[in-house]
């Protein structure tokens, strides 16, 4: 019997403004499941999203990037970065792959697993980051998108 002691789970779900848009009853019904199973999560979502309709009990909302200049990129990402280490996540889950690379790379900061769902295939570009170190998973909605992903 393994007596170590796991920790709570603690989700943070990364977001764009294209998920929002697209899948904001499939999030609704995520964050209603996890806070029927009262997980703390934090929504990691663009500013000036409207976020109001689908959140439901306690979550967090996170902004990102902060100020939308070329220059604060890495200020932006490092304070995020900080402000997920405050709530202190268990698992990032990156729900669209555009945010696949900032996903990784906080991963790889925090020392974290991430779950990548990638819920279509642009022919022009890899649909996840050049490295999996700390994916945990990948999410796809059907099997043709799964098979595409195994030839990459």
């Amino acid at each position: 019997m393994n007596n170590l002691k796991r920790k709570p789970l603690r989700v943070a779900l990364i977001v764009s403004e294209h998920t929002l848009a697209e899948y904001s009853m499939s999030l609704e019904y995520l964050l209603v499941g996890l806070a029927d199973e009262s997980v703390p999560v934090v929504l990691v979502c663009p500013p000036g999203s409207n976020v109001d309709s689908i959140i439901c009990g306690a979550a967090e909302v996170l902004r990102h990037p902060p100020v939308d200049l070329p220059l604060a990129e890495r200020l932006g990402r490092n304070m995020l970065a900080e402000l997920l280490a405050k709530f202190e996540p268990t698992v990032l889950h990156c729900l669209c792959q555009s945010r696949a690379p900032l996903v990784e790379w906080l991963a790889l900061r925090l020392d974290l697993p991430y779950i990548l769902t990638v819920n279509s295939l642009q022919k022009r570009r890899r649909p996840f980051p050049a490295s999996l170190e700390h994916c945990a998973r990948i999410v796809v909605p059907a099997q043709p998108v799964a098979a595409r992903i195994a030839g990459f």
